[in-house]
């Protein structure tokens, strides 16, 4: 059946998903754990794997990496392996420029990873999408990335069953690819293994034990292993095994996984070089696979899964198919592709993936215990960001400080409101959609709400206050009081949807309250800020 039929008889139509099959040494089943190492990570996925890799680059042979399935077993074996190096940000495109130049670099050597260079075409529907790309083209030509904008009749040229009428144009990355997510994380463990380090198939860590404050031992399925560094990269267990799995504390590692679709289409013709399409404006993503094509997305509203915890032994598995929920990406993706109304259709995967609740990474050491460090949560950015995670964990712990700076993604920016189950799964239905949403200036969440407000909060509200929110608290943007029902309608979250680069319609009221502070007296709510108490001991 093909893909327009499916998409009008919806989720009635299943298919079956194929085997997977993984060729491995069995020699990775070992009886019992070494009694110390000095790194013990935990998680074999493309974060764990490469984190491994690269400590044992920097000199370090004397790690041990748990997992308690098979490697790639969590949610790295059903990964697209798209590797696009433009990102929304300096050091996310810094990240995933290494990883495409360490997989691409290992697979010259004859280390197979699936590299494939086929390059990344981007389109654009809107304007504002085209401001996007005009940044991201800057950004790749300071950090040497090739890329060239294009118009709409250059985009069908490079990509001809792209439809291209309602475009405003392009933007074509040569030197992006794909490769294969499984491919990596054996070639990465190979490699470390080479040199010293050990892997464990089939042990859970069961708890993490500290003394003085700092990492000291971790118990096992297979034994406990006294140690000097624990590392965190389980994915979507993450968050429990940092919650629940530390010996006197509870890490905070907010993560949330949801249901993440794709389709695959039976070989049609389609060039093996096709490059990856990703029309952002329709949330939709699109790959090469065998002669037919790999094509997923970004639902607007995501469906949270495993809100009581991720079950030990999901491994290799996926969700049912949903056809229903999938059906809004399947019509971007008709729109977007005449042709693949008649693809026909080979498998739908639906598998978890796990997403932080404001769209960024979680790595570096954890606040509450040294030696404790964390590297998760890459919101369906793992494959792509994995090389340059791995890197910069490694330096972190061998060296103290890493070479790309990781600010935004450390993990001792939350707080334990964002460790809560019911925050992270209402956000985690929202964030998904905005993987490929354009992020204005002042954009905001409308999830997870109103959780620290000031005494004044309801006071300023019905003076016309319109909130945003900073670390969970409310705080007053600016006072909407020309509109004619500000009194009646909630205005909290009106300016986020100010979607503009051009004057905002909070200028004018913004100015009116400028003035009145220069001219007048002004009384601002500070209870939103971060107050810092200094004292001076005076030796005695």
């Amino acid at each position: 059946m093909n893909l327009a039929s499916t998409l009008r008889h919806g989720n009635r139509i299943h298919f079956k998903y194929r085997n997977w099959q993984l060729i491995r040494d069995s020699s990775t089943a070992p009886v019992s754990v070494p009694n110390h190492a000095r790194v013990v990570v935990c998680g074999g996925g493309v974060i764990g794997t490469s984190v491994l890799y690269h400590l044992t680059k920097l000199g370090w042979k004397d790690i041990v990496l748990l997992e308690q399935g098979r490697l790639s077993c969590g949610t790295t074996w059903h990964a697209a392996g798209l590797i696009g190096q433009m990102k929304s940000g300096m050091t996310e495109t810094k990240l995933a420029q290494y990883s495409r130049s360490l997989y691409k670099e290992l697979n010259e050597l004859d280390e197979h990873t699936g590299w494939k260079e086929c390059g990344s075409l981007l389109v654009a529907r809107t304007r504002d999408r085209m401001i996007t790309f005009h940044g991201a083209a800057a950004r790749g030509k300071v950090l040497g990335i090739e890329v060239h904008i294009l118009t709409p009749s250059e985009v069908k040229t490079l990509a001809p069953l792209l439809r291209v009428d309602d475009l405003e144009g392009g933007m074509w990355v040569p030197t992006d690819g794909v490769a294969g997510p499984s491919d990596i994380v054996m070639t990465l463990s190979s490699l470390a293994k080479r040199q010293g380090a050990q892997v464990f198939e089939d042990c859970r860590v069961e708890k993490v034990y500290m003394k003085d404050n700092a990492v000291s031992k971790i118990q096992t399925t297979l034994g406990s292993i006294e140690c000097e560094y624990f590392v965190n990269c389980a994915g979507m267990w993450s968050y429990h095994l940092a919650r629940d799995g530390t010996k006197g504390k509870k890490i905070r590692c907010p993560l949330h996984p949801v249901e993440h679709f794709y389709v695959v289409t039976k070989p049609f013709g389609i060039d093996p070089m096709l490059p990856v399409i990703r029309d952002p404006d329709g949330g939709i993503y699109v790959r090469e696979w065998s002669g037919g094509l790999l094509a997923g997305g970004f639902d607007t509203v995501a469906k949270p899964v495993f809100h009581e915890g991720v079950p030990d032994d999901f491994q290799f598995k996926l969700f049912p198919e949903d056809w229903d929920h999938f059906q809004e990406l399947l019509q971007a993706m008709l729109h977007r592709m005449p042709s693949f109304h008649d693809a026909e259709l080979r498998h739908m995967t639906n598998g978890p993936e796990s997403f932080t609740p404001d769209g960024k990474f979680i790595l570096g050491e954890v606040p509450e215990m040294r030696n404790y460090f964390v590297a998760t949560g890459m919101n369906s950015h793992g494959i792509v960001s994995a090389g340059g995670v791995g890197k910069v964990m490694a330096e972190l712990i061998v060296e103290g400080e890493s070479s790309v700076d990781i600010w935004q993604h450390d993990v001792k920016r939350f707080l334990d409101l964002h460790n809560n189950r019911k925050y992270l799964k209402d956000r985690a239905t929202e964030i998904v959609g905005k993987v490929y949403r354009i992020a204005y200036p002042l954009s905001d969440y409308s999830t997870s709400r109103k959780l620290r407000t000031s005494p004044l909060y309801t006071r300023l509200k019905s003076a016309g206050a319109v909130y945003s929110q900073s670390c969970g608290f409310e705080r007053p943007m600016w006072f909407d009081i020309d509109s004619e029902d500000f009194m009646d309608v909630d205005r909290s979250f009106f300016y986020r949807t100010d979607n503009s680069f051009g004057k905002p319609i909070w200028f004018d009221a913004v100015r009116e309250e400028y003035f009145a502070c220069r001219e007048g007296v002004a009384l601002i709510d500070m209870s939103s800020f971060t107050k810092l108490e200094l004292k001076v001991i005076y030796p005695v």
